[in-house]
């Protein structure tokens, strides 16, 4: 089932990942990717294996690990991230992509291998800085 981003009041990362922490059909595997916008050159990666119920916090720690740094790029060169989470049925990415002081969050819902075709269109939403890194574990 599609988990909907309810509004923008509601997209800092710490509600976002809470959201994710109560799905049970999440499995332990969190991907977290940093790509260079312009060359795709692979910046920052990380595969956390944790128990259920403990991913929010791992994915928190990630982006608090990264936040100094992603201060440092200039707004040209922008940022680009991949949040991927692999569920029973489906793969559940979150994409995003920095524009000057705010983010870009897209969601897309894309089935295993193995599974019939889905059809979800992909949700964008747009996130200023200041929300974005509201983290409060």
């Amino acid at each position: 089932m599609a988990f909907a981003i309810p509004s923008l009041a509601q997209t800092s990362l710490s509600k976002l990942v809470g959201r994710l922490e109560n799905d049970k059909d999440s499995s332990n595997q969190v991907h977290i990717e940093k790509r260079d916008p312009n060359s795709r050159d692979l910046l920052y990666f990380v595969v956390n294996m944790v128990i259920p119920g403990r991913q929010a916090e791992t994915v928190i720690q990630a982006f608090e690990k990264e936040r100094s740094k992603a201060t440092e790029y200039s707004v040209s060169k922008g940022h680009y991230y991949i949040i991927k989470f692999v569920k029973s049925n489906q793969i559940h990415t979150f994409t995003l992509t920095r524009h000057g002081r705010s983010w870009n969050l897209t969601e897309q819902l894309k089935p295993s291998s193995g599974y019939r075709p889905m059809n979800f269109d992909p949700i964008t939403i747009t996130v200023p800085d200041e929300e974005f890194f509201n983290i409060e574990i």
